[in-house]
């Protein structure tokens, strides 16, 4: 399997160029030719639309939007085998709702899950899409985003279908060591 994770940085006032950028990102998934794709930060919905547009002569003709709390998660699963069951579970730990300029409890960060039939009756893939909490430069988040891997290993256990290979994917904020 060909799998690409990208976060678009598609954030309403923070991003520039986004309809450029989102036409570029399809156009260079279309010549990648990948059999799935998790995208982190599709908050904006016009985003979304260009990408799909865009990606109108390409094999990833099955897509999943997973919204959440006030302006969505941002997770976007894009797919070359059917999309058969999908489902969001929002991490309990999410930073602090009082700092509006930080936005990641706005966003209600959690994990994707998207459920895909191979071909030719092959089986499944269990795909598992992510965004954990930024760091805004400093320490402050670290134990939020340690509790959110821990939720995101439980989730992906009790979830998973077991005779079927998961991969986990996204934008986990994190730094070698």
């Amino acid at each position: 399997l060909k799998v690409v994770t990208f976060n678009v940085h598609g954030l309403y006032v923070a991003s520039r160029d986004r309809a450029e950028r989102m036409q570029a990102i399809a156009d260079t998934l279309t010549s990648l030719d990948p059999d799935i794709v998790g995208l982190q930060e599709t908050f904006v919905e016009n985003d979304r639309m260009i990408l799909s547009e865009g990606l109108g002569n390409s094999r990833l003709k099955y897509q999943k939007y997973y919204p959440s709390a006030t302006v969505g998660s941002g997770l976007l699963v894009l797919s070359a085998f059917p999309i058969v069951e999908g489902y969001f579970h929002r991490y309990v730990q999410n930073g602090k709702w009082y700092k509006l300029y930080h936005g990641d409890w706005w966003a209600g960060k959690g994990v994707a899950l998207a459920r895909l039939a191979l071909p030719n009756k092959a089986g499944y893939v269990d795909f598992y899409n992510t965004h954990a909490h930024a760091g805004y430069g400093g320490t402050e988040y670290d134990e939020d985003r340690k509790a959110q891997m821990l939720d995101l290993s439980r989730f992906v256990d009790a979830s998973g279908l077991k005779v079927a290979p998961a991969i986990v994917v996204g934008d986990m904020n994190c730094r070698p060591g």
